[in-house]
Order: C-alpha cells, then sequence, then structure tokens
C-alpha cells in the first residue's frame, strides 16, 4: 500500500533550520589563520550554456544576465558581512590578493503537490520550492578550490489553483530581497530565504588550515531498492538515481553545517565549473577539487512500513462510542561510515575508521482516509536520520545511541560508540565547531 489519502495543511519552513547545529550559530572561529578574500559576487553551477537547462526559473530572474547578478551580489554580502563581522573582505577588482569568495548558486527545484483539504473536501496544490546556496572560496590564480560551503532552503506553501510559470518564477526571484528589520525578538518571515541563509553564513570561518570531507553517493541495499520499486504500482517513486542524488545533496548540507567544514561534492571528478560574471566575465570557470581527508558514506539497508488500525473511544468517558484510528508507520535502518582517505591506497581508497548501523521510525496517525506517498515520506526520514546522525557525530548522546543503534550493533555498548566518535571528531577531523565547544 503506497497511496494513503493525507491532510494539505499549508507548511511553511527552512530546512537549514535543520541542518544547523546551535553552535554553528555562534561567532566565527579565529584560529589565526583566517584568510582576507575578494568578493567576487553571485555565481551559478555548470556552464553557461547550460544555465536556462539547469535553473527553469532564476535564469528569467535573478540569473538571467550580467546585470540582474551584479543586482543581487551586494545584497547576499551585506547579509554575510552584518551576520558574519569578522568576514575580511575586499575588492573584487584588488588582484594583489589571491583568494577570492563567490556565492554560487548551485540547484533550484520546484514541485507541486495536489491533496484534499480535509475541512472544504476541495483540492489544493502545496508548493514546495528549493534553493542550493554554496559558499565557494577558490584561488583564481591557480584555478584551486580552497572550500565549499553547501546549505540547503526549503520553503512550502498552499494554493488553491495550480501556479502558472510566471508565479513561480517570481517566487523564485523573491527569496532573494534583502531581509527586513524585524522588531525585538520576532522572526523574520519564513520566506525571507536571505535571513535563514545569514545564519549559515554567519558561523563560517575561513581558513587554509581547514580539513575538507566529503559525502559518497548514497547508496540502496536490493532490500531498500526492492521497498522503493514496490511503491511505483502508484506511481509515487522517483528513481533510485534521483533519489540518492537529492539525498547526497542534504548529506554534504548537514555536514557542512554541523561542522563548519568545507565538502568536496559528491560526483563532480576532479573539476568544479561554475560561471563567475564579476571575476570571470562571461565565460566558464573550471577550478581544481581538492582530495577530501575523509569520505562519509551513507548506506540505506533497509526500509520498512505498515499501518496498524486502532478502535479509539469518543469523549471523556467513551459515552460516544468508538471510531477507527489509522497509523502508518515507516522505518530505516542505515549503515554509516567514515573513511580516511589515501590517496596511495588504489584498492579501498583509505582507510575506515568509523562503521555504525542506526535506525529510526517515524509515524502519521489520522481519522479517516488521507494519502501518502511512502517514497516521500522514506526521504523525509531518511533526511531526519542523517540530521541526528550528524548532530550525534557532533555531540555524542549515549541514550540517543542506545535508542537508535540498530541490533546489529547489540554487542557494542552506547557508552563505546560515544568514546570513539568523540575521539574521531574532536582529535582527528578536528572540526572547528567541536574545538570551540571543547575550550
Amino acid at each position: 500500500m503506497s497511496a494513503r489519502n493525507v491532510t494539505g495543511w499549508a507548511t511553511v519552513f527552512a530546512i537549514s533550520a535543520l541542518l544547523t547545529s546551535p553552535k554553528a550559530l555562534a561567532d566565527p572561529i579565529s584560529d589565526g589563520t583566517a584568510m582576507s578574500v575578494r568578493y567576487c559576487g553571485v555565481g551559478f553551477l555548470g556552464r553557461d550554456a547550460d544555465k536556462q537547462k539547469n535553473y527553469r526559473y532564476l535564469s528569467n530572474s535573478v540569473l538571467k544576465d550580467k546585470k540582474n547578478i551584479a543586482s543581487i551580489s551586494p545584497v547576499l554580502l551585506s547579509v554575510s558581512q552584518n551576520a558574519n563581522p569578522k568576514l575580511k573582505v575586499s575588492n573584487a577588482n584588488n588582484g594583489s590578493n589571491n583568494y577570492s569568495l563567490s556565492y554560487i548558486v548551485a540547484a533550484e527545484k520546484f514541485e507541486q503537490q495536489p491533496y484534499i483539504y480535509p475541512i472544504t473536501h476541495k483540492k489544493r496544490y502545496n508548493n514546495i520550492y528549493t534553493v542550493i546556496i554554496n559558499t565557494v572560496v577558490f584561488d583564481l590564480q591557480n584555478s584551486q578550490i580552497i572550500g565549499i560551503y553547501p546549505w540547503v532552503y526549503q520553503f512550502n506553501e498552499a494554493s488553491d489553483a495550480q501556479l502558472s510559470e510566471l508565479e513561480i518564477t517570481k517566487r523564485f526571484a523573491d527569496f532573494f530581497r534583502k531581509p527586513e528589520a524585524v522588531a525585538g525578538s520576532d522572526d523574520p518571515s519564513p520566506d525571507y530565504m536571505l535571513a535563514a541563509w545569514a545564519k549559515s553564513v554567519g558561523g563560517l570561518s575561513l581558513s587554509t588550515k581547514m580539513k575538507t570531507i566529503s559525502a559518497a553517493p548514497v547508496t540502496f541495499s536490493a532490500d531498500a531498492t526492492s521497498a522503493l520499486n514496490s511503491t511505483a504500482t502508484h506511481g509515487g517513486t522517483p528513481q533510485i538515481s534521483t533519489l540518492s542524488r537529492n539525498l547526497t545533496t542534504q548529506y554534504e548540507a548537514i555536514l557542512s553545517q554541523n561542522f563548519a567544514l568545507p565538502i568536496v561534492p559528491s560526483g563532480a571528478g576532479d573539476q568544479f565549473v561554475a560561471s563567475i560574471p564579476n571575476c570571470v566575465g562571461q565565460g566558464d570557470v573550471s577550478l581544481r577539487l581538492p582530495m577530501p581527508a575523509y569520505r562519509f558514506g551513507f548506506e540505506v539497508e533497509q526500509l520498512k512500513t505498515a499501518t496498524v488500525t486502532h478502535s479509539v473511544k469518543r469523549g471523556p468517558s467513551g459515552g460516544g462510542g468508538t471510531v477507527d484510528q489509522n497509523e502508518v508507520g515507516y522505518g530505516a535502518r542505515v549503515r554509516v561510515t567514515v573513511l580516511q582517505s589515501d590517496e596511495l591506497d588504489t584498492v579501498n581508497g583509505g582507510k575506515i575508521v568509523l562503521d555504525n548501523r542506526v535506525r529510526l521510525t517515524s509515524s502519521k496517525t489520522f481519522v479517516g482516509n488521507r494519502e501518502f506517498i511512502d517514497s516521500a515520506q522514506y526521504e523525509k526520514l531518511l533526511v531526519n536520520l542523517m540530521s541526528q546522525t550528524v548532530n550525534n557525530f557532533n555531540n555524542p548522546q549515549e541514550k540517543w545511541l542506545k535508542d537508535h543503534l540498530s541490533a546489529e550493533e547489540s554487542k557494542t555498548k552506547p557508552s563505546a560508540v560515544r568514546a570513539a566518535w568523540t575521539k574521531l571528531f574532536k582529535e582527528k577531523i578536528g572540526s572547528p565547531i567541536l574545538s570551540q565547544g571543547s575550550k
């Protein structure tokens, strides 16, 4: 059973709130190696010739041409400098600085999901917008990437009718407007993307001394693949390659945000290709990627779903009879690994320094008929498990480990896993956030 009726209450959220640990919002860490950079403005991932294909909506607004890009570049610089006073930026025309900084739009995505509103029983639409922005530091003279810090933003809102191309294009452009000042402790509206983005760049410390990390492409076992393929009878299954790519992108952002370490993007080979008009002109630039010091693996071994019906009494004393209450549950088991890279090891690529299996379940309870797309629920569950696991890489909690280590880890004490994770991430990988927290 894969397609189930679901409510469509409007939801508005920024996924960055899930991805950013509390420590990542602290003042930037100064280790004596912080660099000064020249600002190269806003760019976009990929070749200029592919812009229309890769950015269906943004290519008709903020990324349309050099003039449009030049208009939003100072907005992002102003927001980032206000959030991070220690960010040392010089003028792009100053050729004396080898290190450059650019905010690269890496992806856009729009999804429209129809649903039946339970109060009016009329069809409505859940509109999901996703934007990925990479903070990229590079040495233009030597065509070398120094560090990439990805960030993912997602915004949901409901509409009574399907949106037109023009409406979707305008909405994406609106995300790049400068946040308005808010009174007191009020939070800005969630559709102010740059207000949420500021929290991310506010925690970055740009340095030549930090280790780079990468996320290996998320993989699925034969059992997990079979579970996903079983949803295809209801048309709710994305291609495994697409789901893997989406989850890998999320994992890269979660890792970078939680550790404040630069990422080497998965699947990019040894080159980073982008269009950066402010420093390179209308042409593209190809920059060499460094070899990551550590590679993080996320292998989905098992996915399960089940439905249970409960008979629930109505009213405080049960005098109102009973009603059937349905509960849909989802579960996942994942193998998480960390590989210490060794370019001399041509067989394995390095040594595995972490290898554990973790699990997570979630359930939804409702009365009547509602529709869930299993593949979408699995994706949400896996992103949640990624976030919880990486948060515990940062600060291992024995209770969480006891609840979430899978049955295959029964011979391993949670206290031993906690000690191993603490030693690896504080002493070897050396996240600046963890170093700051240990002082």
